[in-house]
């Protein structure tokens, strides 16, 4: 499924808003407004520290960015927070499979946070630069520590990256 451009931005009051996130497994916490966080595997703190570790060094103003493995999406809406001109989201196996509801957890977030963010389902394995193109920053966290040929899928996603690529090898912040 694939959903592109502008999200909906939905309104619903904070009652109805916390009712929607406690359907959802979140593993990104994200601060929908409204005093409602999704109550992720990762704390807004470990975020914050990420944030500043994956981020801080890279100039996102009016670059494109495209999020490999994007579960809630938390990395993505940085992203375009900081000034990427374009994202695009992608997930495969969290936004597919029926306990982590991934991509109903995504489009909730983007709806709610009314940002401008793509979002295609994709296996890391058929992205291409003839598939979705190439990108100024490309971020692979949260992704390198499950694949069973990284260095294969390092060398396939590097074709996608005109200048940066951000990988995390190890989720050791979190821990």
């Amino acid at each position: 499924m694939s959903v592109k451009g502008k999200s909906t931005g939905i309104k619903l009051d904070r009652e109805t808003l916390a009712e929607r996130v406690r359907q959802f497994h979140w593993f990104h916490s994200i601060d929908l407004g409204y005093g409602v966080i999704t109550p992720g595997s990762k704390s807004p703190a470990i975020h914050q520290a990420e944030y500043a570790a994956f981020f801080d060094p890279v100039e996102f103003r009016g670059r494109s960015v495209i999020d490999i493995g994007a579960w809630n999406g938390a990395y993505s809406f940085e992203a375009k927070r900081r000034g990427a001109a374009r994202v695009l989201a992608t997930d495969h196996f969290v936004w597919t499979h029926p306990a982590f509801r991934g991509r109903e957890s995504f489009e909730l977030a983007r709806s709610v946070l009314d940002i401008d963010v793509q979002a295609e389902e994709m296996d890391i394995l058929d992205l291409s630069p003839d598939g979705v193109g190439t990108f100024d920053v490309v971020l692979l966290l949260g992704v390198f520590y499950h694949l069973l040929d990284p260095i294969a899928v390092l060398q396939q996603i590097a074709t996608l990256t005109r200048e940066v690529l951000i990988v995390e090898t190890t989720p050791t912040l979190w821990r």
